[in-house]
């Protein structure tokens, strides 16, 4: 049975004024997730973060270099279409604070690079030897889609885990209490950290230690744009 316009309004009135007043019992009783559900859309386990997360997976067989050794200008191709697939779905997904470079990345990328690549059949080999100063110039990034994409690896180190470092903390070290027996630690493993520790206030062993090795650290490539480089001169 279809309800008739002004009981369906009636409805939605009430539907409206019965979620207000729960919004506002939430609020006032400290139940409401607005700032969670917030953080959730533009944080770590956004929707965003993780579609970037998965493309990073998905690059650690080489990218578009390892496409091409692969399987020549039909794997790249198909990296290719998988690369422009990813860029929509970040798009549609970005927060804000990342979506206009996300833009212009997604339109880059489709509108000045694809076209060359489409012409010569996704072989850099063939661009190299047949594509004009102008095609080869399209498949380097702009000023404005470098910008935006610094913006958007920054942004993902930064919020999503991607893989470079994160912005440095704003942490000043003062000495305390604590300070001698965390130099002489320091000092045994052969370095000395931060102003805690001013040179000639701490003990220096008789046998220099190396640094301890770092440890290794798991990297993804970065989105890499550009047809395999290896091949264009």
């Amino acid at each position: 049975m279809e309800l008739s316009p002004p009981t369906r309004r009636s409805l939605l009135a009430a539907a409206a004024v019965l979620s207000f007043l729960a919004s506002a019992v939430l609020t006032s009783c400290g139940g409401s997730d607005t700032k969670k559900t917030a953080s959730a859309a533009t944080g770590f386990d956004s929707e965003y973060c993780v579609t970037a997360r998965k493309w990073a997976v998905h690059e650690l067989n080489g990218g578009s270099d390892g496409a091409y050794a692969r399987g020549g200008p039909a794997a790249l191709r198909k990296w290719w279409n998988d690369q422009l697939a990813f860029f929509k779905t970040s798009v549609q997904q970005a927060p804000p604070a990342i979506h206009d470079a996300e833009v212009i990345n997604e339109r880059a990328t489709r509108t000045r690079m694809t076209p060359v690549l489409a012409k010569y059949g996704f072989d850099p080999k063939r661009i190299d030897t047949e594509g004009s100063a102008s095609e080869k110039a399209a498949l380097e990034s702009t000023s404005a889609a470098a910008k935006a994409e610094a913006a958007i690896r920054t942004y993902q180190d930064g919020r999503c885990g991607y893989g470079g470092s994160p912005p440095p903390a704003k942490v000043t070290f003062k000495a305390s209490s604590a300070s001698k027996a965390y130099c002489a630690a320091s000092a045994s493993q052969g370095t000395v950290l931060g102003r805690s520790c001013p040179p000639g206030s701490i003990p220096q062993p008789s046998v220099r230690m190396s640094p301890p090795a770092a440890s290794w650290r798991l990297s993804t490539p970065r989105t890499r744009r550009r047809p395999p480089r290896s091949q264009l001169t």
